[in-house]
């Protein structure tokens, strides 16, 4: 089995943040699979060309921590994918906000 956890705004285009994947021996398998279970719509948010594996610069691709972008990287049991995009959260609007309810001046 393997293990992919999915990040930031792709958790919203997938309404699931992790799924279990079975039989699966290369990258590109474990994505045919996910395009397969998730829709185009995902993969759309991760390729900006699917069949030459080209991911979009704002999303990367974790195997184990370690990122990956080959299509023939092999992919073992118990290994785990993680799907993000570089950016996820808020850190900068929340912190400007609090800033601002103390009553100190902003200028960003």
């Amino acid at each position: 089995m393997v293990l992919v956890k999915i990040f930031g705004y792709l958790r919203g285009i997938t309404n699931t943040s992790r799924l279990e994947l079975k039989g699966v021996k290369t990258l590109r398998e474990v994505f045919e699979k996910l395009r397969a279970e998730l829709g185009e719509e995902f993969i759309n948010n991760v390729f900006t060309d699917f069949d030459s594996f080209k991911v979009k610069e704002n999303i990367i691709i974790l195997q184990n921590g370690r990122a990956v972008s080959n299509p023939n990287q092999p992919i073992n049991e118990g290994d785990t994918i993680a799907v993000m995009p570089f950016l996820s959260g808020g850190f900068p609007n929340a912190f400007v906000n609090m800033i601002n309810s103390k009553g100190v001046k902003t200028y960003w």
